[in-house]
């Protein structure tokens, strides 16, 4: 089950976490994406972090992957404008994010990897990457659009 703000939980930087136990909380993150995803049909879940199920570790899937110990290693000095959502967050969400990301990180077959991601799909590790240490988009966005017509929410500190 996705946790939502403002749950302690989500606010908490991730420790690391060995390959076996990785696989067990992303078989546990894949089971809450399917989830929701069903629930929701017409919000298309692209990434989940591991603290949005309750876990403090650095697990998260996106596009299909499981990112283990994922660390963002260069960031372009270039930005673009994301508008961004969140399972444990109400709205969206206007942000600033570098336009490109070189990440690192270990994949479910315990091999190091390196890539680098452009625009949205940089914004999508950059957002995962965020969950993992304790960073919610109300931390550091500007929303322009609740879903629920609330108040806008402060942010976890």
């Amino acid at each position: 089950m996705i946790i939502k703000y403002p749950d302690p939980k989500l606010g908490v930087v991730c420790t690391t976490v060995k390959c076996d136990e990785a696989r067990r909380i992303a078989k546990k993150l894949i089971d809450a994406w399917t989830l929701y995803q069903n629930q929701h049909k017409n919000f298309y879940v692209v990434g989940l972090a591991a603290p949005q199920i309750g876990i403090p570790k650095n697990v998260f899937i996106a596009f299909k992957e499981v990112f283990i110990n994922p660390r963002i290693i260069e960031a372009s000095t270039a930005t673009i404008v994301s508008r961004e959502c969140c399972c444990s967050l109400d709205g969206q969400y206007q942000i600033n994010r570098p336009k490109s990301v070189t990440l690192i990180w270990t994949n479910i077959s315990r091999q190091l990897q390196r890539r680098s991601f452009d625009d949205a799909m940089a914004c999508v590790i950059e957002h995962e990457c965020d969950h993992l240490r304790g960073i919610m988009l109300n931390n550091k966005g500007v929303i322009y659009e609740r879903s629920d017509g609330k108040e806008l929410l402060p942010p976890i500190y």
